[in-house]
């Protein structure tokens, strides 16, 4: 229990750095919370991006106003979790413990956006 507060809290400090970026032409911090591959809604289709400069390629897609309202208005006491991971919102962002290079699951990072 006690590595999934540490999991919900971690995740929830991160969360804003995704949509800060918005409007910038390098989200390369935003970039690094990811977990590549992907999977995001793009044009309208489900779809994995594969890297980051992929990611980069289609931000203004990914991110979108309604993924940036999504994580703003979000309060920690209303964040919902489940096997999968941490929703914000009604699913436009999940985020989840991944594997790091230690073979450990101690790395936290969006694992799927929705738009």
């Amino acid at each position: 229990m006690r590595r999934f507060i540490q999991t919900v809290a971690v995740l929830w400090l991160i969360a804003p750095v995704l949509i800060a970026q918005r409007g910038s032409s390098a989200p390369y911090q935003t970039m690094t919370l990811i977990a590549y591959p992907i999977s995001v809604s793009l044009q309208g289709k489900k779809r994995k991006i594969t890297s980051r400069e992929e990611f980069e390629a289609h931000y203004a897609e990914i991110v979108t106003d309604n993924v940036a309202k999504a994580v703003q208005n979000q309060s920690y006491e209303d964040l919902s979790a489940n096997y999968k991971g941490v929703m914000i919102g009604s699913g436009e962002l999940w985020f989840s413990a991944t594997k790091g290079p230690s073979g450990k699951f101690d790395q936290y990072r969006v694992i799927a956006i929705n738009n």
